[in-house]
C-alpha cells in the first residue's frame, strides 16, 4: 500500500491502520525528518518524494496490490 503525504495527519492513521493489517506500507514525505518520524511508527519502505523518484521506488518495491 502507498501513502503519500504519510506524516499527514490522516497519512499517520493510515500508515498506522494497514501495519495492524499486517500490509506493507510504502510511504512518503517532502522533509527528511518527516521520513524518520514514518519510519518510527513502522512504514516499510519510506522516502523524501522531493528528492527520489515516486515511480522508481514504486517500481522497485510494488507492485501494489490495493
Amino acid at each position: 500500500m502507498y501513502v503519500s503525504s504519510g506524516a499527514s495527519t490522516v497519512g499517520t492513521f493510515v500508515v498506522q491502520l494497514a501495519k495492524m493489517d499486517g500490509l506493507k506500507v510504502i510511504a512518503s514525505a517532502g522533509t527528511d525528518e518527516k521520513c524518520q518520524f514514518l519510519r518510527e511508527i513502522g512504514a516499510d519502505v519510506v522516502f523524501n518524494y522531493k528528492t527520489e523518484s515516486t515511480a522508481k521506488i514504486l517500481k522497485e518495491h510494488g507492485p501494489l496490490d490495493m
